[in-house]
């Protein structure tokens, strides 16, 4: 808009123009309104000039120490908001305001600057000045519009940021600049003059604006999603700007009291290094005064003399700074002949320096230590004019005298220094005034000094809380340093001390200034923190003022929507009490209806309505249950619970609900879910209670018959857990004799048609002991009775011993079987070793049955997040995808027909599911047909500390007996395992006695040791009549037969972890599962049979002539296919096999025939066997049948 437009524009007491209603106006008028705007215009803009210098007074009145700059400029508020409230046309009262003020502060500096700079700085920063409140005022209006219209959070913080942040940065930038332009301010001090005009505006916008834009004026509004918000009254503005006001002078006041208390703390350790300066001063006068007396007290003074006193003084350690000690001579040109010849005696090549024709001359005869202080032997100090002027003055006025700054001619680095001299006058001679002590002197005892020597460590704060800086003489001229403590840098001290001091007849100017250290230290943010709380006081006094003219003006209005409310509420009542009336008829009528109880009482309890319903519920008639009569009907177990639930719901007003019975008259039982809830009148006061009853006795039977059908459900739970552990016996009786007696036949060398039968009736015999375990095991985890025992576990030799126990299965498949193992895997880890080989087992063995060619993989991986997998990976027949879900069920397989072709009961996966869900973790497949399979077992890893490590013992370590008897009593009450057992006792060597039961055992025990015939060992069975073996082991033991006298092991068909645990308990030794191995007796039995200082088994008899040649015809067979293996063609996958089962059944019996050395060494060679690749077979199966060879004595035949 032009000015001309502008000025034809009527001005309101705000700032802003009317268009003029008609253009039919007559001139007259014209000019009329147009003189009085441009009045009112002028006496806004004097105002405005008037308060802007006002404040702007203020603000510097507002700067406090240390440097006394102004932190808040409140005249930058005053401009902004005064254009943004009041129009652009009040730029010129903005522009003269500032121009005065800062005329004003550069009046103040009219030494150092002109008129012309103070006029022309003055300008340009009022003219950044009115920009700046031009600007932030046309952005706010662009932006938020005239009047100012906000409708949320972000609209407020977005006005503060453009006024605030972004206008504030146009007067620091043409105000700095202009100042470095005029050289007012150096390059370096840019940066920091900018930062802080830059915080002085944005703090003064920020503090005064907010309260000149709420203030009382006329056509100015600010909108509030379209509501006015209300505006300060001129009492309420006034009261706002005493508070800030307050608020930044106790903020002065407050800042000056800590920089006076903090300076008067500096001054405390300014004079405590004053104090030190002067003591130091004095002991070295003090040293001068000794060789004085030195002097007085001898007739001459030798060097050697002078040499050992200087070294008495021991001036490194009591005498820091001080760079020596010596004498000058008075010398002139009459004695100097004679002072040359006693010097050159002395001091061989001493000469005087510089050379002069001066009347008189003070040369240096002696100063110790010579080795520093060569270079000012023979110095004439009177050649120089401040050491003469030093000399002069302290032989006229007698006293010890310091000379100005100077550099020592002896210090090759050329700092400041200065020389102390004390006068020496003759004895004898009197030396009061000027002429008799010009006559007496014979000479000056001097000491010569570096200043930053002399001025280190003078007290510990030196340094750390306060640096130094000496001046020579009254004024502070870098010229005249003496010392300076800390290096010229960025550091403006807040805290200073400067004191002109009189030392030893000369003045220094010594100041004393703050460290950061001693800032940080004393440093407290007290009067920020008043400038904070007062100003957060006074905004919260003005938003509370705020809320309260808010508030008024809304009680106005609501007082106008009261009253015209009360008009209608006469009528309103009226309508309310004919629709009361009719709510109590739809009340009563809807309550009849309900198939609900509902009553209602008074506070006191008596019932004054009931529905039919109710009625119903509590068996009473209509008159029976009014009053307390309901009550009676309450069955008497919860009639007390009632009144304490009804007294409390009356005195605490609150909903309460309850459960409870009520008695009919013909015996029956009516139980009744109750909701009783507070009824209030229209004054809210508690006038009774209504209630709401169901009758809920057909749930509750039905809750009894469910708890009555839980009950038989653990009943029958329990009796099927004693069946399955029942039947788990029967069949594992039975199934010992059968596979116990055919490994018998297997090991009597039957015929080949014989032998393939018998491994036929084993092998489907283990099968049938499989799916027993199978059919246990998944009932004891259903039932929760599978505990996990985690011990540390050899992950490599589990892996290879897992699949040796399938071996066999997979050669005779072709199979190639290979172990992988992650080397990022630790050796051990931890975890339950039985159901780890339960699941790797059962994994191997469904992909042997279902992969006829090909090859299988087992990889142990470490996955991040600390889990193992092992997967099992087969090149098989692969799982539909629409199966791979189901066949984790129970009794379910991957195929329609997979039970068919390969047989198996579908309870394999299921188990190794829940056995991973056991242990954390779970099993999971990823198939496809006809490509095969990987089946994975992922488990928590968790690693075992220590090396490989045996099981964690499960029994207590046999004892070592020196003798041993040779028989063994087994407790057995099946005449099948009787027979059989015994026989494979006798095969081992062993005597064998038979007891029943467990009261027999006790007896037989003590009739053979009353007899002096003691068992070596008892087989016990645990189920049997009359007393049971845990019974029989616990008696024994309080007899006093020790297992050191008496091992007992246990032989039963109840082979879990807990019956294990139990058998210990009860004292016994080891326990050995039915159906019985031979193996697995032999290797029980062992440990306890062990004899002292003899490595073969001691047995009631040597084996039999008959069984030595099958053992020496089975080591000639077994040399004899080492002798094939190694041959060029002979290692076959069948040769393999026939290998290993040889090396098997061998390792099994060589304890009977070989040392304890001899049948370690045959089972290490078998456990190679087992544990050899493909590839190593090849490359290590000479070597193996070369060691047999050596073990057994056999011939050597060709390999």
């Amino acid at each position: 808009m032009s000015d001309r437009a502008e000025a034809r524009r009527p001005a309101c007491a705000g700032g802003r123009m009317e268009q003029q209603d008609s253009r039919a106006s007559t001139g007259s008028d014209e000019t009329l309104r147009a003189g009085l705007f441009a009045q009112r215009i002028a006496a806004l803009n004097a105002a405005l000039a008037l308060a802007y210098c006002v404040v702007g007074w203020l603000g510097l009145k507002m700067a406090i120490p240390p440097g006394y700059a102004t932190v808040i400029w409140p005249a930058s508020g005053i401009a902004v908001s005064a254009i943004l409230v009041f129009g652009r046309t009040l730029w010129p009262g903005v522009a003269i305001g500032a121009f005065l003020v800062n005329v004003a502060i550069g009046m103040m500096r009219l030494e150092t600057a002109g008129l012309p700079l103070i006029l022309s700085n003055a300008l340009c920063i009022a003219i950044g000045s009115t920009l700046q409140a031009l600007v932030a005022a046309c952005i706010v209006r662009k932006r938020f519009g005239r009047p100012i219209q906000l409708t949320s959070a972000w609209d407020v913080a977005l006005m503060a940021a453009l006024i605030c942040p972004l206008a504030c940065v146009i007067a620091p930038s043409i105000g700095v600049t202009i100042l470095y332009l005029n050289h007012s301010i150096p390059a370096t001090a840019i940066a920091e003059s900018w930062a802080t005009w830059w915080t002085c505006d944005l703090l003064g916008v920020l503090i005064v604006t907010p309260v000149i834009m709420l203030g009382p004026w006329k056509g100015w509004r600010i909108l509030w999603r379209g509501e006015p918000i209300a505006h300060y009254t001129a009492t309420m503005s006034a009261v706002m700007m005493v508070m800030i006001g307050g608020t930044l002078t106790a903020w002065k006041v407050t800042s000056e009291f800590v920089h006076d208390r903090n300076q008067a703390s500096f001054a405390v350790l300014a004079h405590e290094n004053e104090r030190a300066l002067r003591y130091r001063l004095e002991a070295y006068s003090r040293s001068l005064d000794g060789a004085a007396a030195l002097f007085a007290a001898s007739d001459e003074i030798t060097p050697d003399d002078w040499r050992a006193y200087v070294a008495a003084l021991n001036m490194g350690t009591f005498l820091p700074g001080l760079n020596g000690m010596g004498y000058i001579r008075p010398v002139t040109p009459a004695t100097l002949p004679a002072f040359m010849r006693a010097q050159t005696q002395r001091f061989p090549g001493y000469r005087i320096h510089p050379d002069s024709n001066a009347p008189l001359r003070g040369v240096i005869a002696q100063i110790e230590p010579i080795a520093t202080n060569r270079a000012a032997m023979g110095l004439d100090i009177l050649a120089e004019a401040r050491r003469r002027s030093a000399a002069l003055h302290a032989r006229d006025t007698g006293k010890a005298t310091i000379t100005r700054r100077i550099i020592l001619v002896q210090d090759a680095q050329k700092r400041p220094g200065f020389l102390l001299l004390r006068p020496l006058y003759q004895p004898g001679l009197p030396h009061v005034t000027v002429e008799e002590r010009r006559k007496a002197l014979v000479a000056w005892i001097y000491a010569p000094f570096i200043a930053n020597r002399l001025m280190e460590g003078l007290t510990q704060s030196q340094g750390r809380s306060l640096d130094i800086h000496i001046f020579d003489g009254p004024v502070t001229a870098d010229d005249d340093t003496i010392y300076a403590s800390a290096a010229k840098g960025n550091h403006r001290p807040k805290y200073s001390v400067t004191r002109t001091l009189l030392l030893m007849e000369q003045r220094w100017t010594v100041r004393w200034t703050s460290t950061p250290q001693f800032e940080q230290s004393v440093s407290t943010s007290e009067g920020w923190l008043v400038l904070l709380c007062g100003l957060a006081i006074s905004w919260i006094f003005g938003i509370l003022t705020l809320s309260y003219i808010r508030r008024e003006a809304y009680a106005l209005q609501q007082v106008e929507i009261k009253t015209s409310e009360l008009m209608e509420r006469e009528t309103v009542l009226q309508q309310a009490v004919s629709a009361l009336e009719e709510s109590e008829r739809h009340f009563s009528a809807l309550a009849s209806l309900s198939p609900a109880g509902i009553f209602r009482t008074d506070d006191l309890g008596f019932c004054n309505f009931a529905n039919d319903a109710w009625l119903k519920t509590t068996g009473l008639s209509p008159d029976a249950v009014m009053g307390v009569g309901w009550m009676a009907a309450i069955h008497p177990h919860d009639r007390e619970k009632i009144r304490a639930q009804w007294r409390t719901a009356m005195s605490q007003g609150r909903t309460w609900r309850v459960e409870l019975r009520f008695c009919h008259s013909d015996g029956g039982i009516c139980w009744v879910d109750l909701i009783c809830g507070p009824e209030v009148d229209t004054q809210g006061q508690l006038i009774g209670l209504i209630g709401v009853g169901t009758d809920i006795t057909r749930r509750k039977d039905l809750e009894q018959e469910n708890e009555a059908a839980l009950v038989r459900a653990e009943q029958a739970a329990n009796a099927k857990a004693v069946f399955l552990a029942n039947m788990s016996h029967e069949i594992r009786t039975p199934m010992n004799g059968v596979i116990g007696f055919t490994e018998l036949l297997l090991h009597d060398e039957p015929r080949h048609a014989q032998r393939t039968k018998l491994e036929l009736i084993l092998e489907s015999s283990q099968s049938m002991m499989e799916l027993l375990n199978d059919i246990l095991d998944f009932s004891r985890i259903e039932a929760g009775q599978m505990v996990l025992e985690p011990e540390p576990v050899n992950l490599q030799k589990k892996l290879q011993s897992s699949v040796a126990a399938l071996h066999a299965l997979a050669e005779r498949k072709g199979l190639p079987v290979s172990v992988i193992v992650d080397p990022a895997l630790p050796q051990m880890i931890l975890c339950d070793r039985l159901r780890l080989r339960q699941i790797i087992v059962n994994l191997l063995a469904n992909a042997i049955k279902f992969t006829h060619e090909g090859h299988i993989i087992i990889r142990a991986i470490r996955l991040p997040d600390a889990v193992l997998r092992i997967e099992v990976e087969d090149t098989g027949i692969g799982i539909a995808h629409d199966r791979q879900t189901a066949i984790f069920r129970e009794f379910v397989q991957a195929h329609g027909a997979a039970a068919q072709r390969h047989g198996g009961s579908g309870l394999g996966l299921a188990i190794c599911d829940k056995l991973a869900r056991l242990m954390g973790g779970q099993v999971v497949l990823r198939s496809n047909p006809g490509e095969g399979t990987i089946v994975a077992l992922q488990i928590p890893l968790v690693a075992a500390e220590g090396e490989a490590m045996a099981p964690a013992p499960t029994m207590m370590d046999p004892p070592v007996r020196a003798t041993i008897a040779r028989r063994i009593l087994l407790v057995e009450d099946h005449d099948i395992n009787q027979l059989l057992v015994s026989e494979m006792l006798e095969r081992l060597g062993h005597e064998v006695a038979i007891a029943s039961n467990g009261a027999e055992a006790i007896a037989m025990v003590d009739d053979a040791h009353a007899r002096g015939l003691p068992y070596a060992l008892v087989l016990m069975d645990l189920r049997m009549p009359h007393m049971d073996g845990m019974t029989a082991t616990r008696t024994l033991r309080r007899r006093g037969y020790g297992p050191d006298r008496l091992p007992i092991i246990a032989i039963s068909a109840n082979a879990y972890a807990d019956d294990i645990t139990a058998c210990l308990d009860a004292g016994m030794q080891g326990h050995v599962a039915k159906p019985v191995r031979m193996s697995d007796l032999q290797a029980a039995l062992k440990p306890w049979l062990r004899v002292e200082n003899d490595h073969r088994m001691l047995t009631g008899s040597a084996p039999s002539p008959e069984l030595a040649r099958m053992y020496r015809q089975r080591l000639d067979n077994i040399a004899a296919l080492f002798a094939d293996a190694a041959a060029p063609d002979g290692l076959t996958s069948e040769t393999k096999a026939q290998l290993r089962n040889a090396m098997h059944q061998l390792a099994g019996t060589a304890g009977l025939f070989e040392s304890a050395t001899t049948s370690s060494a045959l089972r290490e060679i078998y456990e190679a066997l087992e544990a050899w690749s493909d590839e190593q077979w090849r490359d290590l199966i000479r070597g193996a049948a070369e060691r047999f060879t050596l073990i057994t004595g056999q011939p050597e035949r060709a390999l």
